[in-house]
């Protein structure tokens, strides 16, 4: 009877009408397979541009032997309607130009010459959900094949929605086994900037990427993040999301360059012509989205604008897919008319923080000026031909220490300023980036550090000497701010970030919620106010420590670790997270591999535990808790196989990171304890360290310059 079903269900879906190739040339016949028809079929066509909908043509179509086609009426997503209102949809797309194969063979040294050959080339598209909901890796597949003539070039994608690039490192030895490709195309960006990840553990993250691929023989290339046209709540203005991942697409484009690697502009891609001015540009860009990522081969014209504006459609990823072929296949073109020359710096003044630009070249148009996310600028007129220099004030700047808070510690602190430039013409627009550098250069040169009790801290400057900065013995976790002036206008900031060790001691216990048999004299603090972060940095909603202050202490056993958290407050509503980072030490605080487990409160002194998704399912784990006179006390055991260990690591160290989010009452938001974090838990950078330790009252510190 299985069977029987089985056989019916292959015949239903057998029996569907559909485009055999969905991706085609605008000089072949789009093959439609129409099995319950025959004969000369009466059908409408309509056709999605760049440029809008196109007027519905009436075709006429032979179908034989459950086949016809059709020639495509240009480049665009072709909607063929049948007589019953079926729509067939497919794209055509105009052949790509001849490839130049010094300029493959430079793009990619390893394999370039191999695709030549017409050798079998694998290649991998690695990324967030622009990647999971597109395909512009199988349209790469068809301009590249056509082009050389090697039709063993074969495309796959290691993609995860909603996620940083983090998802990629921590799963990089298991997708380069799965795929094992000879090209990776690396898309992040969209979800970092979201989640607010920090921009320099975006670039190290992504630097590490690309290193271990060239190690295992592998040619990467980079692609921007592509733009956002999500519309604010009056569904008019575009300005807080249509460039928010810039500052991070100009950083990259700066380190592929150090690495010598392609980047591929796939965010002006997107933009295309732009508009006259940006909410012009936002509505130019409806055609290359759709009203929802389940339906590519639709666009929010058809929606009047409504949709998903961050997942392109098969037109915008035709658009990633041409700017791929053409960083890695022909050579870079000239441009007809040079956009403006802009020159900018940054100034800090007794009334704070400000940044003269100015354009030369700028024959017509303007160029308007926007700071990146979060921040505002006064004074920021357009630049004309009349009026090409501008003197711009940054309010949230006014002195040194404003350096230190958010969004100045994430994209200001670390680099130069940083302003976006959208040159507005009669025919559109074109961005630009433009860095706005102090007169004096120098600053912290950022890095990790451990750190003997009470020994100084040496933080390097950039000319090469350096600072010893002391950390308090009675400590066990806190941030330093350094504030140095360089000249008469320049500051530099930077944060030494510091938190002990986590004595680990050795034994078993029972997981009962009971902690009489622990003793919590070594154990750490996870609540003191500077513990108290998120994405935007200290967020404490708490009305004092109290509220939710946990004490944590930990023990190795023979299988596994024992945690043990003694809590004040009302915390039964509360979420907590461990992080685990099993590699040696030395490799400790860099990007990397980790394992996390997730936990809620049940009735009855029972924990949720849930193992994350590079985690093992594993026996053993096990989880109690019980209410107090004044909070709770819990109990967790931990099977080291959930972090791929038999045993505690040999080095003697293990990476850690605990994020406790705890539910405010009365409306009142979350507020994230973390141990050692810096807001954004989903990264090995900025774990703390536990050690197996004889004397556990010397404990180092764990340093970091930020």
């Amino acid at each position: 009877m299985k069977l029987l079903l089985l056989l019916l269900l292959a015949f239903v879906v057998a029996a569907e009408p559909g485009v055999e190739e969905p991706y085609l040339f605008t000089d072949e016949l789009a093959r439609l397979s129409l099995p319950e028809l025959s004969g000369e079929i009466a059908c409408s066509v309509r056709l999605i541009t760049a440029g809008g909908i196109g007027e519905t043509q009436a075709r006429l179509l032979t179908v034989t032997d459950g086949i016809g086609v059709l020639a495509p009426l240009g480049e665009g997503i072709h909607i063929v309607t049948l007589p019953d209102g079926k729509e067939l949809r497919s794209l055509a797309m105009t052949p790509p130009p001849p490839l130049d194969a010094r300029v493959l063979c430079h793009a990619l040294p390893r394999h370039g010459q191999r695709l030549l050959d017409g050798e079998a080339v694998r290649f991998l598209a690695m990324g967030d959900s622009v990647t999971a909901t597109g395909d512009y890796e199988k349209i790469l597949r068809r301009m590249l094949a056509r082009a050389s003539g090697n039709e063993r070039i074969e495309m796959s994608e290691r993609a995860y929605s909603g996620r940083s690039v983090d998802a990629s490192v921590r799963n990089f030895t298991s997708d380069l086994a799965a795929a094992q490709p000879h090209v990776a195309m690396i898309m992040y960006g969209l979800n970092d900037q979201g989640a607010g990840a920090s921009l320099a553990g975006y670039l190290e993250q992504m630097q590490w990427l690309a290193e271990r691929l060239r190690e295992a023989g592998v040619d990467p290339l980079f692609l921007l993040p592509t733009p956002d046209i999500s519309r604010a709540k009056d569904e008019t203005d575009y300005t807080p999301y249509i460039f928010r991942t810039v500052g991070y697409g100009a950083h990259l484009r700066e380190l592929g360059a150090k690495l010598g690697l392609p980047v591929v502009d796939s965010f002006n891609a997107i933009w295309g012509q732009g508009g006259a001015d940006l909410q012009e540009t936002g509505r130019s860009m409806q055609p290359f989205f759709p009203p929802h990522y389940r339906r590519p081969f639709s666009s929010m014209l058809e929606t009047e604008g409504r949709g998903d504006g961050i997942h392109p459609n098969v037109l915008g990823h035709l658009m990633i897919a041409r700017a791929l072929y053409a960083a890695i296949a022909t050579p870079a073109p000239t441009p007809a008319e040079p956009p403006p020359r802009l020159r900018a710096v940054s100034r800090w003044t007794p009334g704070g923080m400000r940044t003269q630009i100015t354009a030369t070249m700028l024959v017509d148009g303007r160029v308007e000026l926007y700071p990146l996310p979060g921040f505002e600028l006064s004074g920021n007129e357009a630049l004309t031909p009349a009026e090409p220099s501008r003197s711009l004030a940054w309010p949230q700047l006014l002195k040194a220490d404003d350096l230190l808070k958010w969004p100045a510690d994430l994209y200001l602190a670390p680099f130069a300023p940083m302003l976006i430039a959208i040159h507005y013409r009669e025919n559109g627009s074109r961005l630009q980036t433009v860095v706005a550098p102090f007169p004096e250069g120098g600053g912290f040169l950022r890095g990790r550090q451990v750190v003997a009790p009470g020994d100084k801290v040496l933080v390097e400057r950039e000319d090469g000497t350096t600072l010893g900065v002391a950390l308090p013995l009675d400590a066990e976790v806190g941030r330093i701010p350094l504030l140095e002036q360089l000249g008469p206008e320049s500051w530099a900031a930077a944060e030494v970030a510091f938190v002990r060790f986590g004595a680990v001691d050795r034994g078993e216990a029972t997981v009962d919620g009971a902690l009489d048999e622990w003793s919590m004299e070594h154990a750490f603090p996870v609540g003191e106010p500077v513990q108290a972060r998120w994405t935007r940095g200290r967020d404490d909603h708490r009305v004092s420590p109290s509220e939710c202050y946990l004490k944590v202490a930990m023990r190795a056993g023979e299988k596994g670790l024992y945690v043990a958290i003694r809590g004040t407050g009302q915390l039964r509503r509360d979420l907590f997270t461990f992080y685990f980072d099993p590699r040696a030490p030395e490799l400790l605080g860099t990007p990397g591999g980790y394992y996390w487990l997730g936990g809620s409160f049940l009735d009855d002194g029972r924990l949720k535990l849930g193992p994350g998704e590079t985690a093992r399912k594993v026996e053993g784990l096990a989880g109690a808790w019980r209410e107090t006179a004044g909070g709770l006390e819990l109990e967790i055991f931990v099977p080291y196989m959930l972090f791929a260990q038999e045993r505690w690591p040999i080095g003697g160290d293990l990476g850690f990171s605990l994020d406790w989010r705890h539910r405010g009452a009365d409306g009142t938001p979350d507020t994230h304890l973390q141990w050692a974090e810096d807001g954004h838990p989903w990264s090995s950078l900025w774990y703390g360290v536990l050690r197996l330790m004889e004397d556990l009252a010397t404990r180092p510190f764990r340093v970091r310059i930020k």
